[in-house]
Formats: C-alpha cells, sequence, structure tokens
C-alpha cells in the first residue's frame, strides 16, 4: 500500500503542497545558511575583537535564525493544515462508504474494528500525510544542502561525516519490516480493544444483572496487556533506533573533533570555519535520529491505509444495477413473490424455501410463524436489504432490482424487531427521516402510535433527551416511537417486524385500527408472534420451516384446523391464564 492510493485525495490541495514545499526550501536554506554565518563572528572576533563588523556579522546571523524561524512557522502552518484537510475528507468519505455497504458487512466486521480504522487509522495517515511528508522533505534536502557547504569547508572532513550514513541507512533498513508488521499488530489489537470496550458498554445492563463485572473486567485487561507488550516492543524498536542512530553519529562526531581540531592547530581552517562544521555536524544528528521517526511514520501511516482500504475495497452487495430505471418515481403497493429462496450465505442452508404470495396495494397482511420460520428474513428480501438466490419480487409490477434503492427506501416504512433510537430529542427521533417535519405531523404520528399521551407527561416532552439506545424509555415506548417514526413517512408500505412484542393487547389492537384508518391506501404488513390480535387482517400468511405453509383469512384458517388455529388456541389458552393470575 502506498500513498500513491491517496492521490485523489492530493490533488485538490496540489496549489497548498506547492506553497508549504516553497516554505520548506526557504526554511531548509535559511537554515543551513545558519551554521555557515556562524564563522564569520567567531573568526573576526578572534583576529579584530569586538569591533563594528563582528556586531554586523552577528545581525546577519540572527536575521537569518529569525526568517528560518518564520519560514518554519509558515511550513507547519501549511503542511500540517492540509494533513488535517485530508483527515477530514478521508474521515467523511469512509463514513459515507460504510453507509453505503450491505448488512453483511456489519456481520462480518465488529464495531469496535470499524471505529478504530475511522479514528486511529486515519489519524495514523494524517501524520503520514503531514509530519511524514514534512519530515522526509526536509530532512533529504537539509541533508543534501549541508553536505554541500561542508564540502566548501573542508572535503576530507566531509568525507569522515559521511562514515555513518551507510551504516545508518542499512540499519534503519533492516529494521522497517519489523516496524511495519508489529504497527499492523498494534492497531488490530487496538481495535480489539475498543471492540470490547464498546460491547461491554452496549451490554452494561446485561453485565451488571448477572455479576460479571470481574470476569468482563479480566478480559479486557488481557487484551489490554496485549496491546501493551506490543507497544513497548515498538517503543523498544523505535528507541533502539533512535540510540543506534545517536550513537553512530557520536562517534562520527569524535572523528571530526580529533582530526578537525588537529587540522585547526595546523592553521589549515579557522577556528571559525570549524565551528561552523562542528553546528552542521551536529544539525545532522536530527536528520539521521529523524530517518527512523520518518520511517515509523510511514509504516504506521502505511499499515493503517491498508487497513482503510480494506474497506475501501469492499463494494455495496446491494446497489443499483444497470438495470435500475431512474425513470420510477412512485410505487402503489403491490407485492408479488415468485418461487422466492434465500439464505444468508452460500455455505448456509436456505431459510426461505419456494415462497409465493402477493398482496394487493392497501391491504394489511399479517404475517405469523414460530420463532425461526423465516418471518424477518421474508421483510430482509422485500426491503432487499438482501439479495435473493432464486425466485423473482415484484412492487407495484416492477421486478425489485429496477427499483432504484432511493426511491423503494423513501417509499417504505419499516420497524425492525430491535428497534433503535438515537441520542436526540423524542421529536427529532420521530422526525429521524425527514428534520423539517411540522410539529402538527410528528404529534399525528405519536397519536398514530398511541405513544402522544405519555410524551406530554415527560417534563421536556417532545423536547425530551433520550438517551444511548432510548435507555431512559420503556420498551413499549420504544416500540412505539419507533412506529411513530415510521408512520410519519406517510410509507406506500409500513412494515411491522414484531414491533408490539412489549406492547400490551389493548394498545396494540387501537394502534392496528388507527393504521386502517389513517392508511387506507398503504399497504400494511405485520409481522407478530400474537395472533390474536390480527384477526381482522386482509390476508393472514403462517411461516413453517421457512416456507408459507397456510394463507387466507382468519375465519378460513380457522376451518381448516391447522397450523394457524393450534397457533390461534394456544395463544388464547395463555391470554385466558394470564387473566385467571
Amino acid at each position: 500500500m502506498t500513498i500513491l492510493k491517496l492521490k485523489k485525495y492530493l490533488r485538490p490541495y496540489k496549489g497548498e503542497y506547492i506553497w508549504g514545499s516553497i516554505a520548506l526550501m526557504f526554511t531548509v536554506i535559511s537554515g543551513v545558511l545558519v551554521p555557515w554565518l556562524l564563522q564569520y563572528p567567531i573568526d573576526i572576533l578572534k583576529t579584530t575583537g569586538a569591533n563594528r563588523q563582528f556586531f554586523m556579522s552577528i545581525g546577519i546571523f540572527l536575521l537569518a535564525a529569525l526568517f528560518s524561524g518564520i519560514f518554519r512557522y509558515f511550513m507547519r502552518k501549511v503542511l500540517i493544515g492540509v494533513s488535517r484537510k485530508i483527515e477530514n475528507d478521508l474521515r467523511n468519505d469512509l463514513f459515507a462508504h460504510l453507509q453505503s455497504l450491505s448488512l453483511s458487512f456489519y456481520h462480518r466486521f465488529r464495531t469496535g474494528d470499524i471505529m478504530a480504522r475511522a479514528t486511529n487509522d486515519i489519524n495514523a495517515v494524517r501524520n503520514l500525510l503531514g509530519h511524514g511528508i514534512m519530515y522526509f522533505l526536509s530532512t533529504f534536502f537539509y541533508t543534501l544542502f549541508a553536505l554541500a557547504m561542508m564540502s566548501r569547508i573542508d572535503v576530507k572532513l566531509t568525507l569522515l561525516a559521511l562514515i555513518p550514513f551507510p551504516i545508518v541507512s542499512f540499519g534503519v533498513y533492516r529494521m522497517m519490516k519489523y516496524l511495519y508488521h508489529i504497527s499492523n499488530r498494534v492497531q488490530s489489537i487496538f481495535s480489539d480493544i475498543t471492540a470490547k470496550a464498546q460491547e461491554n458498554f452496549s451490554g452494561i445492563r446485561v453485565v451488571k444483572a448477572y455479576n460479571q463485572e470481574r470476569n468482563q473486567f479480566h478480559q479486557f485487561e488481557k487484551i489490554a496487556g496485549n496491546y501493551l507488550r506490543q507497544n513497548i516492543k515498538l517503543a523498544l524498536l523505535r528507541g533502539g533506533t533512535h540510540a543506534g542512530i545517536t550513537l553512530i553519529t557520536g562517534l562520527g562526531l569524535v572523528l571530526i573533533i580529533y582530526f578537525g581540531g588537529r587540522e585547526v592547530m595546523a592553521q589549515k581552517i579557522s577556528l571559525g570555519k570549524f565551528v561552523s562544521f562542528l553546528a552542521y555536524m551536529a544539525q545532522l544528528t536530527w536528520p539521521m535520529i529523524a530517518i527512523g521517526w520518518v520511517i515509523n511514520i510511514f509504516q504506521m501511516g502505511s499499515a493503517s491505509l491498508h487497513r482503510i482500504y480494506e474497506y475501501f475495497d469492499i463494494r455495496p452487495e446491494i446497489r443499483d444495477t444497470d438495470e435500475a430505471d431512474n425513470s420510477i418515481m412512485d410505487l402503489n403497493g403491490t407485492i408479488e413473490l415468485k418461487h422466492v429462496y434465500f439464505r444468508y450465505n452460500p455455505k448456509a442452508d436456505y431459510v426461505l424455501h419456494d415462497i409465493t404470495f402477493s398482496i394487493g396495494a392497501g391491504e394489511l397482511v399479517a404475517i405469523v410463524g414460530e420463532t425461526g420460520s423465516g418471518k424477518s428474513s421474508m421483510v430482509n428480501v422485500i426491503t432487499r436489504l438482501y439479495q435473493i438466490q432464486k425466485g423473482s419480487i415484484t412492487i407495484s409490477g416492477y421486478p425489485l432490482e429496477k427499483i432504484p434503492l432511493k426511491i423503494l427506501r423513501e417509499k417504505m416504512g419499516v420497524v425492525p424487531q430491535e428497534d433503535f433510537l438515537f441520542s436526540e430529542t423524542i421529536a427529532e427521533n420521530i422526525a429521524f427521516s425527514d428534520h423539517y417535519k411540522e410539529m402538527e405531523e410528528i404529534l399525528a404520528a405519536a397519536d398514530v402510535a398511541r405513544i402522544g399521551e405519555e410524551i406530554v407527561e415527560f417534563s421536556d416532552q417532545y423536547d425530551t433527551l433520550l438517551g444511548e439506545r432510548g435507555i431512559n424509555v420503556s420498551g413499549g415506548q420504544k416500540q412505539r416511537l419507533a412506529i411513530a417514526r415510521a408512520v410519519l413517512k406517510k410509507p406506500t408500505i409500513l412494515i411491522l417486524d414484531d414491533a408490539f412484542s412489549a406492547v400490551d393487547t389493548v394498545t396494540e389492537k387501537r394502534i392496528l385500527q388507527n393504521l386502517k384508518k389513517d392508511f387506507p391506501v398503504t399497504t400494511k404488513i405485520i409481522i407478530s408472534h400474537r395472533v390474536t390480535s390480527l384477526r381482522d387482517a386482509d390476508q393472514i400468511l403462517v411461516f413453517h420451516d421457512g416456507k408459507v405453509v397456510e394463507s387466507g383469512k382468519h375465519e378460513e384458517l380457522m376451518r381448516r384446523n391447522g397450523k394457524y388455529a393450534a397457533l390461534f388456541f394456544k395463544q388464547l389458552l395463555q391470554e385466558e391464564l394470564e387473566k385467571i393470575d
């Protein structure tokens, strides 16, 4: 993985990189001039004392140092600023790409891993594009110019000064692959830490209910300990690299002091020139140390870039294809499935087998069946969250693949089994599909879902801020808020997937009555384990082992005395027993 992968992010900031590079060159030139100018006041002071010429040379020296500082400021401001802008672009693009990926992606990758790549890895790439490029270029050009100035002072001493370079280069080359692998491992373990923490905090109720705080802590401590060990190993490698470079350059400096001192005593070079030469040697120590640091930045950045592009290289399984017809702007709500087969991955068994049924526009259709019978999977394929393997699905007469995803999702209101509320106000959660909805529409949607009367009892009513995942409302309230969110869209097709499991039967019946009254032309698909509330449905589909085993109206299915009738009587008996209790 090379920096060329980021070409499209670098291109918009080409001008700023040019200005930053110009500032960098002036920084290097002024920085190289500072040691060179140091020789003049020393030699003048030695020969003629502190005269006017001495103070002029001191002034020029200080002016060069001042300009070096000014250019360094602009260099950092521009180059580091550009890296921050690219970081922002990269993070936004990654977020948008993650939003476009299919649900199967989120089943394969943990949330903690995704978060680590979107934060820690992007920071490492930003460091590469900012400090990495800046220090690489400044180190390269400073070394080049400094050696040129040193050779003007004394060629033999310059050749002696070059002795450490091949040794340092060889050592750095040998360390590169180790640094890359350990950096990659550190980033990967950081993902594990993030994933473990996120999972623990999300499930904190379960952790506390089962008194598993200590066990969870030990699991986290084990991962964190591994992260610590790998970081220590990485730090030792970095420290060893820096120490080795410092030792080698220090030995080189000893050689220069010995042989250069002899030349000064022999009056082959002036004291001022020798001091300038030593100043260059001292300044070259930083570039040689910076080599190890820059390589570490590039290795960590490259490892992180590889991890980020692992996500960018994943294409959405569900997307608009060439078959999509962009002229389709509206749907009437009819749904037809013919011989549909579906499984979640090629190695698994089919969870839907030869599913065939049709739903008319505006109908209220109930889908019932035992847990694991395929009801939710059927919703997943109708909403095109997953792709079927065999058969066909049409909505409003259009093959599902021909309907643009934007139109399909706009015309559907779905309340999934696991309802999710955001850390926003109640009003913002209900108006999630369109934050510009009028308050009257939000109130009407809440009334349809039979939650309005309870909302006004909260201290801040519709401005009440919900905790993460709606932690400060009950299960039944969460479900009804999710229903209100779905009906606010005024969808062509409304799907409620077990959306009444935490709602009492009386409230459920009233919500269903509201839906029939207020949404007569909306196709309503109600998936429920509770069949006793669905006897007024226009059509009831009974699922068993991924197949539709019965279909028809309530009276018709009761006369057949099959699975539906057995399920109905069983639940009726349970309700009667609950009344007795």
